[in-house]
């Protein structure tokens, strides 16, 4: 069975602050396995070697990663594969230190030929599931509700009451946390015409699925302890066969660390 490296290893890469992701299929054989890359939703391969470079930071590639090997003999061919998921997100400028006060995040939306409001709901990006969740329901004339996977912001944030004329919901942070570092959608449901319509609205309208992003919160946090990354994870390497060796420190903070040492490169003679 083959494995995946990814690196950076994120759950989701940022356009306008990420640049490359790099995706390593490692697999053992002999005959030598041969490697093939393939993206959900597309038929063609896009790659026949170990290494595949994400050089487009855009959503339209985000998706599931599929690295299948094989190789061949005594007549027969033997094929395995593995994936990976890869999120790419756009970057939003709302911030915040963590602890602060009143910081605030908004679903806006237009009244224009609503006939009646249904609800509202904050959705929040999981970073481990890598999905976005209903975290708060707001209904009309009601007092707001935290989800079942909202309860984590229980004590933390105020919501505030909306009416049938409302054109936005606000979610006010009252203690912003490190896991409220991520990124946010809202939905909007209303009736319209006597047909019931699912909207999100952020200063446009709705798009794909019909949901936006709204503006993410950006927690600033210490550095943390940083981890280097061998590449290739080996005991020892050898001249004539082995051509490069990578060395990659990573670690966490916000605002982005800064990376301090001497780098060196060799090539084996």
């Amino acid at each position: 069975m083959p494995t995946i490296i990814k690196y950076p290893n994120k759950t989701y890469y940022v356009v306008g602050e990420d640049t490359n992701i790099y995706l390593t299929c490692k697999s053992d054989g002999n005959p030598k396995p041969n490697y093939h890359w393939y993206k959900e939703n597309h038929n063609e391969r896009i790659s026949t070697s170990e290494n595949l470079t994400i050089v487009d930071m855009n959503k339209t590639n985000s998706g599931v990663y599929t690295c299948t090997v094989s190789n061949t003999f005594n007549g027969g061919t033997y094929t395995n594969s593995a994936n990976v998921r890869v999120d790419i997100i756009n970057k939003g400028n709302k911030a915040g230190l963590l602890g602060d006060n009143g910081t605030e995040t908004e679903c806006s939306y237009t009244q224009e030929n609503i006939i009646l409001q249904l609800s509202e709901s904050f959705m929040a990006f999981n970073k481990s599931s890598s999905t976005f969740e209903t975290i708060a329901t707001y209904i009309p004339d009601q007092t707001p509700l935290l989800n079942t996977k909202g309860q984590y912001l229980k004590g933390r944030v105020t919501l505030t009451t909306i009416i049938q004329l409302s054109t936005k919901a606000v979610m006010t942070f009252n203690k912003l946390m490190c896991i409220d570092g991520t990124f946010y959608k809202c939905r909007v449901v209303t009736v319209e015409d006597n047909q019931a319509v699912i909207r999100c609205v952020v200063s446009s309208l709705a798009e794909e699925n019909m949901y936006v992003e709204s503006e993410p919160l950006d927690v600033k946090f210490a550095v943390k302890m940083p981890t280097i990354v061998k590449h290739p994870n080996k005991h020892y390497y050898l001249e004539g066969l082995d051509t490069s060796i990578s060395l990659n420190c990573t670690t966490d903070g916000n605002p982005k660390p800064n990376y301090l040492g001497i780098k060196t490169i060799r090539l084996m003679q």
